[in-house]
C-alpha cells in the first residue's frame, strides 16, 4: 500500500517516512549513490512537488555523521495515478565501503514555496542505484 503525503504546507507538520539501506557486497567502494523516489499524485496538475531525503551515511565501526539534506523538485504533467520517478543529486561515497548504512527520512517538503501541489503524493517506493565490481566479498567486511 502506498503511503500518503499530503499538502501540510505548516514547516515541522510535513508527513515523512523513515528507513535503512545498507551498501551490498557487491557495491564498488567509493563510488556515487542515486536515490529516488516512485509515487503518483492523487489528481492531474501542472504543479510542483518537492521531496526532502534527510540522510547519514556511516561505514562499520565509524562515528555516524550529523544528516544532510538534499531536496528534489518534480513538476506534474496531468498526471494522476501515473507512475513517476524523481531522482536526487548523486550523493559522495568518497571513502564508503561495503556494509555501510544510510539512515534516512524521506519527506514533503510541503511548506516550501516551491512545494505548489495542493492534493496528496502517494510514495509507492524509494531505492538507490549504485555501482557494482563483483558478485560480493571476499571476507564478511572486506572486498
Amino acid at each position: 500500500e502506498a503511503l500518503s503525503f499530503s499538502d501540510q504546507a505548516i514547516v515541522g507538520n510535513e508527513e515523512e517516512v523513515f528507513f535503512q539501506m545498507q551498501l551490498p557486497h557487491s557495491y564498488q567502494e567509493g563510488t556515487d549513490i542515486l536515490v529516488h523516489t516512485h509515487f503518483t499524485f492523487s489528481t492531474n496538475t501542472t504543479q510542483v512537488i518537492r521531496w526532502g531525503l534527510d540522510y547519514s551515511w556511516a561505514n562499520v565501526d565509524t562515528l555516524i555523521p550529523a544528516s544532510t539534506a538534499i531536496y528534489k523538485n518534480f513538476t506534474g504533467t496531468n498526471d494522476a495515478a501515473y507512475h513517476r520517478f524523481a531522482s536526487f543529486a548523486a550523493i559522495s561515497g568518497a571513502g564508503k565501503t561495503v556494509s555501510s548504512m544510510l539512515i534516512c527520512r524521506l519527506f514533503r517538503n510541503s511548506s516550501a514555496a516551491d512545494d505548489t501541489y495542493t492534493g496528496n503524493v502517494y510514495l509507492i517506493e524509494v531505492d538507490m542505484h549504485y555501482l557494482t565490481d563483483t558478485m560480493g566479498s571476499r571476507q564478511e567486511l572486506v572486498k
